[in-house]
């Protein structure tokens, strides 16, 4: 837990890129299920399952980079990765010794 707090793009990166697996796998087996699914179904599902899943962590990455959560909803998906930390103690997410 320690290195995701330290290093909070990186963990965001990974989120994300684990949440393009689970839409994959939700897909998949939405698939075998049932094989006649249309492809818009597909597309929302993994769009439903990337908002469910993405935006609590924006919330705690831009919470542990000490912002306001209107970032969010000024700049979407991305702002995590290019908004700086503001957390007291903390440069460039390195504790200040």
């Amino acid at each position: 837990m320690r290195w995701f707090k330290k290093h909070l793009n990186w963990s965001y990166v990974i989120a994300w890129t684990f949440t393009y697996f689970i839409a994959f796998v939700m897909g998949g087996v939405l698939w075998i299920t049932d094989p006649t699914i249309s492809e818009e179904a597909l597309k929302g599902s993994g769009y439903i399952t990337g908002l469910a899943i993405m935006i609590p962590i924006s919330i705690i990455v831009i919470k542990a980079k000490g912002r306001s959560l209107w970032w969010i909803l000024l700049a979407g998906w991305l702002s995590p990765l290019w908004l700086a930390n503001k957390k007291e103690g903390l440069v460039d997410n390195y504790p200040v010794l």
